[in-house]
């Protein structure tokens, strides 16, 4: 049995990760890290921590813990870096939800002192197990669409105010980007480096016009690979309510030049989901002459993809 410890106990560690770890043979909630010592000790009671002392406020004394094999790393952006290698240094594994650091130098110092301590190391990007991205995904390396050069990937999410602890300074850096833009780019990146290489340039444009505070409200990023390659990386902050229906709709064209260029639009949350083909296929991925379109659309009476025809 793999013993894991939460690092932090906000919203994702108390909706998604506790939840799932509970659900996922193998592995158990063992220990609990928060700055208050009675939500450590409530949150390890309601999540059955297994640990005979299972709450903790201090991370040196948590992974002194020999019952302990890893963390989940779930805390503030900019708490990632020091957890992470300290938790290496102990000698246990490491998971961190994204974004992984706020530099890229911390970003490298974790990644040397996980290979140092002989531990792995995991960045919680979800979306790459999304059914629909996987089918999209092989089809790309397998070549049925073409030689891709360029891609747009949008997200936007709702905020009702600035209270959001990634619009604050002190334990963030980015806001749109730290929560959905980082995913944007990292579909960019597992969906065009293969066949187009490595992410050479980025420039970005950032505005904050709502609630006017330090960090990005809306953000552009225009990526370049090689000199054939674009990609662009649009996130929002919503001050407004969204549409009520989520959609992630990729549109395929392929040409007899091998062009191909794919565009991703996720205006909201993304699961469940249903996959539906729009073109009049025998399967979603058959080519369709000039044209073919593969349209995700939100149905809450599935929690798989389903392929059919349109």
């Amino acid at each position: 049995m793999l013993n894991l410890a939460l690092l932090g106990t906000g919203r994702i560690a108390e909706t998604q990760l506790a939840p799932a770890l509970a659900a996922t043979a193998g592995v158990q909630l063992w220990s609990v890290l928060s700055r208050s010592p009675e939500r450590a000790s409530d949150f390890a009671t309601r999540h059955g921590a297994a640990s005979p002392t299972p709450g903790y406020t201090s991370l040196d004394e948590l992974v002194k813990d020999t019952g302990l094999h890893g963390v989940i790393v779930a805390t503030p952006d900019r708490l990632h870096a020091q957890q992470a290698i300290t938790a290496s240094r102990a000698g246990k594994h490491v998971f961190i939800e994204k974004p992984m650091a706020t530099s890229a130098e911390e970003g490298a110092s974790i990644v040397a002192e996980c290979e140092a301590a002989a531990v792995v190391l995991g960045v919680a990007y979800h979306l790459r197990w999304h059914g629909g991205h996987r089918l999209v995904a092989d089809a790309v390396r397998a070549g049925e669409l073409g030689e891709l050069r360029h891609m747009r990937v949008q997200w936007s999410l709702l905020a009702p105010d600035a209270g959001n602890w990634r619009a604050s300074p002190e334990v963030g850096r980015w806001w749109s980007l730290a929560g959905v833009g980082t995913h944007c780019l990292d579909l960019i990146r597992w969906f065009m480096k293969p066949s187009c290489g490595e992410v050479e340039a980025v420039s970005s444009v950032i505005s904050r016009s709502v609630w006017r505070g330090p960090h990005d409200e809306t953000a552009a990023a225009p990526c370049g690979g090689d000199h054939t390659t674009k990609q662009q990386l649009p996130c929002f902050v919503s001050s407004r309510e969204p549409r009520p229906s989520s959609a992630l709709r990729y549109s395929l064209r392929h040409r007899p030049v091998s062009r191909c260029m794919a565009v991703l639009d996720t205006p909201c949350v993304m699961e469940p989901w249903e996959l539906m083909a729009a073109e009049r296929c025998a399967t979603g991925m058959e080519s369709c002459g000039s044209r073919r379109s593969i349209l995700l659309r939100e149905n809450c009476s599935t929690s798989r993809p389903l392929l059919r025809r349109a």
